[in-house]
């Protein structure tokens, strides 16, 4: 396990004990996200050595408690749960964890090879354990970012999904090492949001094997992405029938990657997985800013799509594989890098007849804002970059019609960039 360790134990009064049938150490990370931990081992050498009592005469019950946190976790305030009630503990204060070469690599090793996320800054080990849960709080927030969703919708008569790529432990569980809690993070979530609106298509991707996703990286596979495009666009309202037969000719060829997991491992390990071979995505881009991650702008249009509409997805690193799929189902994909973020501006000023929004399942402890900037994301980044970087966005900057770009509402966003 990746992180540091916090370790303890809570003494409790008779007159506690009552209700205290199964109490609960809680550790508040964020206003909308916190750690629960049992309180399940009895510590008798406790009541011995410290209280110097005979643990089997002793009246009160200690329970001891350990878990996990990040190393980029410095405080948190603790408490224990007892039924409905909270009682504070205190806060736990920690010095900083260096970021020298002997940091851990943040990678968990599954069976046959499988490599996993541990606990990264979402926190992916305890999401699994389900010891990491959302709030009320946050889960009234994924409440009120779904209503504004169905909202900006509603207010350009678009279609609209929310697509939340599902984890590769959820989908390939009986080979991560640790087993899987009773509810995590995202099933919180899918309990309170509408059924019109989500989709997250473990069962789908479970029937696709191990083909759903890479064995050392975090996303899907090409062919794990096909499937997530399949069910958004049932729930977009796309014949099924006809979208399937978009992918039926499709050819895949074996090629050898390291991944984002892989590449940290010493020596970095590399597994093979199947790459779409017969579709060349790069014939219908139209234009992409040539920035990596957050702030992307990456723009498709297929004269024969099977819809000759335009799709606006606000998403993140899973959309990038969907597009070799999704670029075939509408005329036009615009695709900006925000992981779930809403640009009501963009949304305007596009006015497409679907709207997207896609995150990954790591990511739903961060509530994305109805009102994401994307001018200001890219001024903030841009304003950072180095002259060597800014040089690379440059050379990687595409754009196949400068007439539609100079038409098109993402000109002043290009502009930015020089």
């Amino acid at each position: 396990m990746h992180g540091r360790v916090v370790k303890g134990w809570v003494l409790l009064e008779p007159k506690r004990l009552p209700l205290a049938a199964a109490p609960q150490v809680v550790a508040s990370l964020t206003p909308d996200t916190e750690l629960v931990h049992p309180l399940n081992s009895s510590r008798p050498d406790v009541i011995a050595d410290v209280l110097q009592q005979n643990p089997e005469q002793y009246l009160q019950r200690c329970y001891g408690f350990q878990f996990v946190v990040p190393n980029h976790v410095t405080s948190f305030p603790l408490s224990l749960r007892l039924g409905t009630r909270q009682v504070k503990l205190g806060h736990v204060c920690m010095e900083a964890a260096c970021s020298g070469p002997n940091r851990s690599s943040g990678v968990l090793e599954g069976k046959s090879g499988w490599l996993f996320l541990g606990n990264d800054t979402n926190h992916s080990m305890d999401q699994h354990r389900g010891t990491l849960q959302l709030t009320r709080r946050g889960l009234r927030s994924w409440v009120k970012y779904a209503r504004g969703l169905q909202r900006f919708g509603k207010s350009i008569q678009a279609s609209v999904a929310l697509l939340i790529a599902p984890a590769k432990e959820s989908v390939l569980g009986q080979y991560h090492p640790l087993a899987a809690g009773k509810q995590n993070p995202v099933q919180q979530v899918a309990d309170v949001l509408p059924r019109e609106l989500l989709v997250h298509p473990v069962a789908a991707m479970k029937a696709c094997g191990d083909d759903a996703f890479l064995v050392t990286d975090t996303h899907w596979s090409d062919q794990g992405a096909k499937v997530g495009a399949v069910e958004l666009a049932k729930t977009l309202g796309l014949a099924s029938r006809d979208v399937v037969e978009l992918f039926v000719d499709d050819r895949y060829r074996s090629e050898s990657i390291a991944g984002d997991l892989g590449c940290k491992m010493n020596p970095p390990r590399t597994s093979h997985t199947q790459r779409l071979d017969s579709y060349d995505l790069g014939r219908h881009i139209v234009y992409d800013n040539g920035l990596r991650s957050f702030g992307r702008i990456f723009v498709t249009r297929h004269s024969n799509a099977l819809v000759d509409q335009t799709c606006l997805i606000f998403g993140s690193s899973s959309s990038y594989a969907m597009l070799k799929y999704a670029s075939r189902m509408f005329g036009c994909v615009i695709l900006v890098h925000t992981a779930g973020g809403l640009d009501p501006h963009l949304i305007a000023a596009v006015k497409p007849q679907f709207l997207v929004a896609q995150t990954n399942a790591r990511y739903v402890v961060r509530v994305p804002r109805l009102t994401h900037s994307v001018r200001d994301q890219l001024k903030t980044k841009v304003s950072r970059l180095t002259e060597t970087e800014r040089a690379e966005v440059i050379a990687n900057r595409v754009c196949n019609d400068a007439s539609w770009l100079a038409k098109s509402a993402f000109a002043p966003y290009d502009q930015i960039l020089w």
